[in-house]
C-alpha cells in the first residue's frame, strides 16, 4: 500500500469516528501534496459535503472528475454537491454522464438512476424522473431473484418504489401510486416514509379507513414524523372521530409547535368538540389552504376599532358557508363606517333584501387585477371600482373576531344565526303552485351534495334509498335538488316511485331567490348536508338535515339541533357512512307522525 492510500485510509477511519474536521485536515494536506490524485480529491470533496459545505467541495470534485473522467462515482458525488447549492440543471447533466459511463462500462447501477430521478423531481421533470426510477427498479428486480438476493436489494428496491410512487402521485395517478407504495412496503415492512406517503395518497382516493390504518402504522414506526401525525389527524377527522383527531394533532404540535397545518386542522376538531376559542386558529386556513380568492393587498382586520372605516368582507368557500357566516354582518356594520361584502352573485339580491344598509356585490363589481393574478405586489395592481377600503376580513373569520372566546360561554352564546328573507311575490307564486297539488303536506327533498369527491361519497344518497320515506301517503314530494336530475327522477318514477314535483322554470342552482321562496312556502324540507340545508335553515323553514356518521365540524358531535339554524333538526347516521337504511326508516317514521298530527289537527278544526 502506497503512502497516499495509507493517508486516505487514516482519513476514512477518522471520518468514521465522527471527526469531520480532522478528516478534512488530513485530506487537505494530502491534496496539497498530490493535487492530481483523483481519490484524494474525491474524498476531500465528499467530506466537505458531509460537513454541510457543498460549495467548498465543488473545486475538488470537479478536479477529481477531470483527472479521472471515466469514473462514474466521481460524477455522482459532483452532481450531489451541485444539487445542494441549487445548480440543478448542471447536476442533471453530470448525473446523466455518470449513468452513461456506467452503461458504457457494462456496470449500470440503480444508484445512478435513483440520483438522476431525484434531480429530475427537483427540476419538475416528473416524466423523466418516473423513467429513471423505473430503470432503477428494472436493474434491481427485473429478473427473478432468490430470497437471499431479494433481501440484499430490499432497501434499495423499497426506496425506488417509494420514489416512483411519489412521482405517480404528483402526476395525479394515485391508484398506481398506491400500488407502488405497497410494493415498497412489501420489500421493507417497517418503511415509515412509505406508510406515511401511502396514508396521504389513500386520503386522496377516498379510502379514509385504510388511510387511518396506514397512518397509525407510520406513527408507530416513526413517532417523531410530523407528516404521519398530520395525515392521521386528517383521516380521523374525515371519519368523524374528532376526539381522536384532536389527540393526533396535539401530538403533532408537541413535536412541531409551529406547524400551521397542524394548528389549522386541529381547530376544526376543536370546533367540532365545542371549543369556541378554536376560531383563533381557524384563521390559519388562509396560509394553509386559502379559501379566499385574489389577494387585494389590504391589511387584514384583527379586531381593532373600525370606527369610521370602510371594511371589505371577502367571500370564501361555497354558498352554504357564505350563508352560515352572514349572520355576523349586521354586527360588523354597527362597528364600521361602511361595509362592502363580496358575495356569490346568486346571493346578492337575497342578502340585500335581508340586510339593507350593507353593500353586497360580486367580485367584478368591487375590484379587478391589472396585469393578471400573478402580480407580486397586489396592492399596486388592484383596480378598485369602489372607494378603496381600509381593511378586509374573510367572512369565516367573523365569529372569532366579533365573539372573542373570553366573552363566550358556549356555542349558543357565540353563534349569530343567519337570516334570509324571501321575495314576497315569489313566495305567493309558490304558495299558489303548491296549493294546486291538492291536500297534504308539501315536503321538499335534496339528496346529493358535497364539493369534493370524499364529501360527495359521504353525503350523497340515491332516490332508491329514500324508498321508506316515499311510502308515506298524504305527502307531495318536491325536488329541491340542484343540477340536472330529470332523468334520475323519471327513472325513479318509472320504477314505481311517487311523483317528484319539479318545474321547468325552477332552477335551484342558479336562481337562489326563487329557491328561497319555494323553500319558505314548503311545509318541511328534508335534505342531506348541502347548500339547500343552509338555505332552509336561514329562511326559518322546518328542516331535517341528514348527516353522515362523519359529519362536518360545523354540526359538532351528537347534537340533534344546531345554534346556526334554530328550525333545523339534525338526524345522524350512527353506523357506517355507506348504510343509510336505518336513518331513512327513522325519517319515514318521523314523517308519518308529523302527517298524523297535521291530519288530526285539521279534523279537529273541521
Amino acid at each position: 500500500m502506497d503512502a497516499i492510500a495509507r493517508q486516505l485510509n487514516k482519513a476514512r477511519r477518522v471520518l468514521d469516528a465522527g471527526d469531520i474536521q480532522q478528516a478534512i485536515a488530513i485530506a487537505r494536506e494530502l491534496t496539497r501534496k498530490h493535487s492530481r490524485d483523483a481519490d484524494a480529491l474525491h474524498f476531500l470533496g465528499h467530506t466537505y459535503c458531509a460537513a454541510g459545505k457543498p460549495s467548498a467541495a465543488l473545486p475538488y470534485l470537479r478536479r477529481a472528475a477531470s483527472v479521472s473522467p471515466d469514473d462514474p462515482q466521481y460524477r455522482q458525488t459532483l452532481a450531489h454537491a451541485l444539487a445542494e447549492i441549487g445548480l440543478i440543471e448542471e447536476a442533471i447533466a453530470i448525473a446523466r454522464q455518470a449513468v452513461d459511463l456506467e452503461r458504457q462500462c457494462g456496470r449500470p447501477s440503480a444508484d445512478g438512476h435513483m440520483l438522476l430521478g431525484s434531480l429530475h423531481c427537483r427540476s419538475g421533470s416528473l416524466a423523466d424522473a418516473e423513467d429513471c426510477f423505473a430503470a432503477a427498479l428494472e436493474l434491481l428486480v427485473g429478473d427473478p431473484l432468490s430470497e437471499e438476493t431479494s433481501a440484499t436489494i430490499a432497501p434499495q428496491a423499497a426506496a425506488a418504489y417509494n420514489n416512483l410512487a411519489n412521482v405517480r402521485a404528483e402526476r395525479g395517478r394515485h391508484a398506481e401510486a398506491v400500488g407502488s407504495y405497497l410494493r415498497a412496503i412489501g420489500y421493507v415492512a417497517n418503511y415509515a416514509d412509505a406508510w406515511t406517503n401511502l396514508a396521504a395518497t389513500l386520503m386522496v382516493v377516498g379510502q379514509i379507513d385504510a388511510a387511518a390504518d396506514a397512518a397509525q402504522r407510520a406513527v408507530a414506526l416513526a413517532p417523531q414524523q410530523v407528516a404521519a401525525w398530520l395525515t392521521l389527524g386528517n383521516a380521523l377527522s374525515e371519519l368523524g372521530r374528532w376526539t381522536e383527531a384532536r389527540r393526533a394533532f396535539d401530538t403533532l404540535l408537541a413535536r412541531d409547535p409551529l406547524s400551521l397545518p397542524g394548528r389549522y386542522n386541529r381547530s376544526m376538531a376543536r370546533l367540532a368538540l365545542g371549543e369556541w376559542s378554536a376560531w383563533d386558529d381557524y384563521r390559519l386556513r388562509h396560509g394553509v389552504e386559502p379559501t379566499v380568492g385574489i389577494v387585494t393587498g389590504l391589511p387584514s382586520w384583527r379586531g381593532e376599532s373600525l370606527s369610521g372605516k370602510t371594511v371589505l368582507v371577502r367571500r370564501e368557500q361555497g354558498i352554504g358557508t357564505q350563508i352560515m357566516f352572514s349572520g355576523y354582518l349586521p354586527d360588523l356594520a354597527n362597528l364600521a363606517g361602511n361595509v362592502h361584502v363580496e358575495c356569490d352573485p346568486r346571493l346578492q339580491r337575497l342578502f340585500e333584501r335581508t340586510m339593507p344598509g350593507i353593500d353586497f356585490a360580486p367580485t367584478d363589481e368591487l375590484f379587478s387585477i391589472r396585469g393578471g393574478s400573478n402580480a407580486e405586489d397586489r396592492s399596486e395592481t388592484v383596480q378598485w371600482k369602489i372607494a378603496r377600503p381600509e381593511v378586509e376580513v374573510a367572512i369565516g373569520d367573523l365569529p372569532g373576531l366579533l365573539r372573542p372566546a373570553n366573552n363566550v360561554g358556549d356555542w349558543t352564546e357565540g353563534v349569530t344565526s343567519p337570516r334570509l328573507v324571501a321575495d314576497k311575490g315569489l313566495f305567493r307564486k309558490w304558495r299558489e303552485r303548491l296549493s294546486r297539488l291538492g291536500p297534504g303536506m308539501c315536503v321538499g327533498i335534496s339528496w346529493r351534495g358535497g364539493g369534493t369527491t370524499t364529501a360527495r361519497k359521504k353525503r350523497s344518497t340515491t332516490l332508491d334509498q329514500w324508498s321508506p320515506v316515499f311510502r308515506e301517503s298524504g305527502v307531495h314530494f318536491v325536488s329541491l335538488q340542484y343540477g340536472d336530475c330529470r332523468r334520475e327522477i323519471a327513472e325513479h318514477v318509472r320504477r314505481g316511485g311517487p311523483t317528484m314535483h319539479s318545474w321547468d322554470d325552477f332552477d335551484p342552482r342558479d336562481d337562489l331567490d326563487d329557491m328561497t321562496a319555494l323553500v319558505s312556502a314548503l311545509d318541511l324540507v328534508v335534505s342531506i348536508d348541502n347548500s339547500t340545508a343552509h338555505i332552509a335553515g336561514a329562511v326559518g323553514a322546518r328542516s331535517w338535515v341528514l348527516l353522515p356518521a362523519a359529519a362536518d365540524w360545523r354540526w359538532q358531535l351528537d347534537r340533534g339541533d344546531t345554534p346556526w339554524y334554530p328550525t333545523v333538526e339534525l338526524l345522524r347516521l350512527r353506523a357506517s357512512t355507506e348504510d343509510w337504511q336505518a336513518l331513512f326508516t327513522d325519517v319515514a317514521a318521523r314523517l308519518n307522525r308529523l302527517v298524523d298530527r297535521r291530519q288530526n289537527a285539521a279534523s279537529r278544526v273541521g
